[in-house]
């Protein structure tokens, strides 16, 4: 079988004694599948040599050729991995001071004593190509190798642009804690040089003691664990502090042992600054949502009470009578606003605490439609209720359900036009309850029904924004609902198709009945001391409760008010918490041990729950939050 060789040029270059001896080697060793290019003299075949070739054939003929020197130069500027073999046919008697002289200019030459067999010649050439063809692998190889390393040296330096710009933080630790690699990044956050850190602990670098401690215990936690680790850091500098997150990654060698720790330190202090502004920002908002409730509430409060007093004035004037229930209906709709507005601030931060209990859910459709009764009257709505045959009951908080319910059938009054029908339905769905309120309104588009529930979204709404609101409304109703363990969900065919609105509730069984529940006794005639520096809030309020049968006095800060509690010697204080000079807490606490018997009651704007915890531990009774509805003042006073 024919040898093949597979790697680079395998031609043989000869330049026979004869055109006749090149023609027979040709035919010889064409058969044995190797090429023979003849040439004509030394440099043709030094030229064809540097055209790639597998070994060089020649005879002492070529001592005797000028030429010569030439090709033995050629032949010495071979690259390294090169070393061409040349088959030299040689007589004994051409043996002497030329051939030493080519044999010390070759490294790689096979003398053949001339003549010689074809056989052996043909043995020889092929044990050159052989070793010329290992030659080509070794190339190869080499080259390989060089790229292998070019690509290496290339990757390295991406690596090293990319750890020494990376503002992350890069450092890698030994099992004995000590630094082994860290980039520019650590350095210039430190000050301290690199080589100042190589083999050494941060404890040596001299890091605050509650750093050290921690990183230490990371380190060994990832040394033992073999565990990447998540740690959080702050690192003082410039007065200020660098927060960083951390991942500590363990490294290992072929065996799968623990040799070393990289950590990555992204520093997100930019992040946390602003996520500290937020949080400031946002307890900003909530003070001034506070405020803002509070001095909204103030003149709410003198509004409603006086159309309460002149509805008990003029009770037969029709006009007047009119007049006063357009104005309770707004005084209602802006306290809702205010209402919701701090509602939905209080959910988002998680400060709403449900008060739950077994409701009735008939009992929570009532209140809910019953809230919301003085807007459907003035839209002109009918509002048919069906209810499921068997009572049903579920677990929650009685306000907040009511709350939601009566956001979602006023969504519906205001996007109905007058004269509209709402439908509210109560029904078990399997084991949970549903309610649902639909509506013959302006219905909702296709794309507004993915973020209907979303803070401050809104329908279509016309110029004069009729239909009031801050887009507020629903996001309550959903987080309400969420807490309760319930979900709402919202449908529409779309403009001018009406809307429906789902409520579904986890049900449980009836509550036990143990007997009819007494009715409240009347409200006796008591000794009132009314107190708010609003002097409007306090007279009306004062006027409103007097014409309701009780003896009142109002005064309008607390120095009068620790003078009055002496001299008109009242059974129950109606106390505003926001008093110049002495505020309302310290003045509860002044007339509690002044006059321990009375009946104190906050009648205030501040209606958050932190602000009923606080005034509970003032000493206040009751905590009732501008404008007062008269029915709830009425059961405190008692």
């Amino acid at each position: 079988m024919a040898e093949r060789f597979p790697h680079g040029d395998l031609r043989v270059l000869t330049l026979p004694p004869t055109r006749r001896d090149g023609d027979v080697m040709a035919t010889l060793l064409r058969r044995k599948n190797i090429e023979l290019e003849i040439c004509a003299d030394l440099p043709s075949l030094a030229l064809a040599c540097e055209r790639g070739v597998g070994a060089i054939l020649l005879s002492d003929l070529v001592f005797r050729d000028h030429a010569l020197e030439t090709l033995l130069v050629s032949l010495g500027l071979q690259p390294s991995w090169s070393d061409i073999p040349v088959v030299l046919l040689c007589r004994t008697t051409a043996r002497g001071d030329d051939l030493r002289h080519f044999l010390r200019s070759l490294d790689n030459v096979t003398v053949l004593e001339r003549p010689t067999t074809m056989r052996t010649l043909v043995s020889s050439v092929q044990a050159a190509l052989r070793a010329r063809s290992r030659q080509y692998q070794l190339r190869d190889q080499l080259e390989a190798l060089r790229a292998s390393e070019a690509a290496l040296r290339a990757r390295e330096r991406q690596l090293e642009t990319l750890t020494e710009n990376t503002p992350d933080i890069l450092s890698r630790f030994d099992r004995q804690l000590r630094h082994t690699f860290v980039n520019r990044a650590a350095t210039d956050l430190t000050g301290i040089a690199r080589e100042a850190f190589i083999g050494r602990t941060n404890r040596e670098l001299g890091m605050p003691d509650e750093l050290v401690v921690l990183w230490e215990a990371c380190l060994r936690r990832v040394f033992e664990t073999g565990e990447s680790v998540q740690l959080q850091f702050e690192y003082p500098k410039d007065g200020e502090g660098a927060y960083f997150d951390n991942t500590l990654v363990p490294e290992t060698d072929e065996g799968g042992e623990i040799r070393s720790v990289l950590c990555v330190a992204h520093n997100h202090t930019r992040t946390h600054r602003a996520e500290l502004a937020l949080q400031a920002a946002n307890r900003r908002k909530d003070e001034f949502l506070a405020m803002l409730a509070h001095e909204l509430r103030n003149p709410l409060a003198p509004i409603r009470n006086a159309s309460e007093i002149l509805v008990k004035m003029l009770p037969e004037d029709e006009r007047v009578q009119k007049v006063l229930q357009i104005v309770r209906r707004q005084v209602g709709q802006m306290t809702r606003l205010v209402d919701d507005l701090l509602d939905v601030s209080r959910i988002t931060e998680g400060r709403i605490e449900l008060h739950c209990e077994s409701l009735s859910l008939a009992q929570v459709v009532a209140q809910a439609i019953e809230s919301v009764e003085p807007l459907i009257e003035e839209k002109g709505h009918a509002v048919i209720v069906s209810a499921a045959y068997d009572p049903i009951f579920v677990n929650g908080d009685m306000a907040r359900l009511v709350q939601s319910l009566a956001n979602v059938i006023a969504n519906a009054a205001k996007y109905t036009d007058p004269g509209g029908e709402i439908h509210v339905e109560t029904r078990m769905v399997g084991e949970r309850a549903l309610i649902a309120v639909s509506d013959n309104g302006i219905g909702i588009a296709a794309d507004m029904l993915t973020s209907i529930f979303d803070l401050f979204v809104q329908g279509r709404r016309t110029i004069d924004r009729s239909q009031g609101g801050l887009g507020i409304g629903l996001a309550v109703v959903e987080r309400l609902v969420q807490m309760h363990g319930g979900g709402v969900r919202a449908q529409s065919a779309g403009h001018g198709r009406g809307a429906r609105f789902e409520i579904d509730l986890p049900v449980v069984p009836a509550p036990h009945v143990a007997g009819e529940t007494p009715l409240p006794a009347r409200t006796s005639a008591r000794r009132i001391l009314v107190v708010d520096d609003n002097h409007d809030a306090a007279d009306m309020l004062a006027d409103l409760l007097r014409i309701s049968g009780h003896e009142t006095l109002a005064v309008y800060s607390a120095p009068e008010a620790l003078e009055r509690v002496q001299t008109f010697s009242p059974e129950v204080v109606l106390l505003d918490i926001g008093l110049p000079v002495i505020d309302g807490y310290e003045l509860a606490g002044r007339l509690r041990r002044a006059r321990g018997s009375l009946r104190i009651v906050a009648v205030t704007g501040y209606g958050q729950e932190a602000d009923v915890r606080r005034a509970r531990a003032a000493g206040f009774d009751e905590h009732l939050v501008k404008p007062v509805d008269l029915a709830r003042l009425s059961g405190v006073i008692g």
